[in-house]
């Protein structure tokens, strides 16, 4: 009978705190890629469309209904918006939740 509620309370342990920490560290993971990923796909998008288009305002307000956080500035540190002239970098700042990043493009051509 001994070893039965050792087993029980091992399986106990193991339920209450190696569970939710795995499910934790897997929902960790799946909202830094989900962030690293829309980062690039930003970044492409600014690149191809020539700057801040409304193409891009639109993918940017279907992100914010998301819960992401998003926002272009310049060199400078002002906010990018519109056609920009090629040769601009313009840096993406994205966020989620905790998980933040930022990344530069070079714009490739104009509109």
């Amino acid at each position: 009978m001994d070893q039965k509620v050792d087993f029980m309370t091992t399986l106990l342990i193991f339920a209450v705190c190696v569970i939710p920490l795995s499910f934790n560290l897997f929902v960790g993971q799946v909202k830094s890629s989900e962030v690293m990923n829309t980062s690039t796909e930003l970044r492409q998008l600014i690149a191809t469309e020539g700057g801040v288009t409304t193409r891009v305002e639109s993918t940017v307000n279907k992100l914010k209904a998301r819960g992401f956080e998003v926002e272009f500035k310049t060199e400078d540190g002002s906010s990018a918006n519109g056609i920009l002239p090629v040769g601009t970098v313009v840096k993406v700042l994205v966020g989620l939740d905790e998980f933040e990043t930022s990344d530069d493009v070079t714009v490739n051509r104009r509109s």
